[in-house]
């Protein structure tokens, strides 16, 4: 099994994402496209990530978030606005739910992946370790996200990285499924919580 990398996205410098209450939210919200043909990852993800709020995002296992691309067409249909607009490798456009890796395939979808799946990309392996639980500085990016995920399920998940920091391929790969987790698959690991 495969997924097909599209897109790997980063923001090194927090921004203002909107405001809450009359003030200000920064964040790293929406991810800009990785301008080389490889990044460095290491266990606490991207070299040219960061994120504003670590207690949720960016830990050893929550390092990278992938994002199916079939998710973006689900929320063009319920929301009417079309981020997949541009979305090829020579004209990479997404980041906008927050994601690092892009993908698509047969394999990229909540119901397929689970929990435990370990994956080459390049030379590095990761690891699925839980579905992305959207928080309120999503529904400030993207007005109504959240419901519609907390709904839909669709979610995206995180991977930790199992062995030493290295390069990886930023765009038109493939990563490899190794080995299948023991563990649920997101969509019922997402609908326990």
């Amino acid at each position: 099994h495969t997924l097909l990398l599209h897109s790997t996205y980063a923001l090194s410098t927090p921004q203002q994402i909107g405001t809450l209450g009359g003030s200000p939210v920064m964040g790293c919200l929406p991810k800009q496209p990785i301008p080389q043909q490889t990044v460095q990852i290491d266990m606490n993800g991207l070299e040219l990530d960061r994120q504003t709020d670590r207690c949720a995002h960016g830990s050893a296992d929550t390092a990278l978030f992938v994002w199916p691309l079939a998710n973006y067409a689900a929320w063009h249909k319920a929301s009417g606005i079309d981020h997949t607009a541009g979305v090829a490798a020579s004209d990479p456009y997404g980041g906008h739910f927050g994601e690092n890796l892009l993908v698509d395939g047969e394999y990229a979808s909540e119901e397929r992946i689970r929990i435990g799946d370990i994956w080459l990309w390049g030379e590095r392996r990761v690891e699925v370790t839980t579905p992305r639980q959207p928080c309120y500085m999503l529904n400030i990016a993207v007005p109504g996200a959240l419901g519609w995920a907390l709904r839909t399920g669709l979610c995206g998940w995180y991977f930790k990285l199992l062995n030493g920091p290295g390069p990886v391929p930023a765009y038109e790969a493939q990563l490899q499924l190794l080995q299948t987790g023991s563990g649920p698959t997101i969509a019922e690991a997402f609908r326990s919580k």
